[in-house]
């Protein structure tokens, strides 16, 4: 979920619900190829794919699957509406997204009071958090460098 800090039971919550639907997306609306056969004619590579099918279908047509299976699988389908599922994943993201920590180097308030967290104030990202610049470019022949990890938060903008 991106490069943003979550912590405590809730995110973890929110996180479980966000993959239930996920899942449920990806396992029955969710093409892929899935690569059949590869062969090699001297430097040169031919593969082969499958046609795309989603792994719900991909069940179906296994022999390995019972059929009692099959059934529920079918019957779980049916009932689902990609549209909504869809809608359902940008509602969980966005509240997933809000246990995100606020502020660059802001430490939870459950380590505020502690010293398991302790800030290098000589650390660049930490003085560009605080004085809401870039972090310094590299050397010249590097090129424009990129920040280690952007902050999000209204403060670091």
């Amino acid at each position: 979920m991106g490069y943003d800090r979550y912590e405590g039971e809730q995110a973890w919550y929110a996180l479980s619900e966000l993959y239930a639907v996920l899942r449920l997306y990806v396992n029955f609306f969710q093409p892929s190829m899935k690569l059949d056969s590869k062969k090699r004619h001297g430097a040169k590579v031919t593969k082969h794919y499958d046609k795309a099918k989603t792994p719900s279908q991909r069940l179906l047509i296994s022999t390995q699957v019972s059929e009692e299976i099959k059934k529920k699988l079918q019957e779980q389908y049916e009932v689902l509406d990609p549209l909504h599922l869809l809608k359902e994943l940008e509602r969980l993201q966005n509240q997933f997204w809000s246990y995100a920590w606020k502020d660059c180097y802001a430490p939870p308030q459950s380590l505020k009071n502690t010293n398991l967290l302790k800030l290098d104030p000589t650390d660049p990202i930490y003085i560009a958090c605080q004085e809401k610049v870039k972090k310094p470019e590299q050397k010249e022949n590097q090129g424009e460098s990129t920040p280690i990890r952007q902050c999000l938060s209204a403060q670091c903008l």
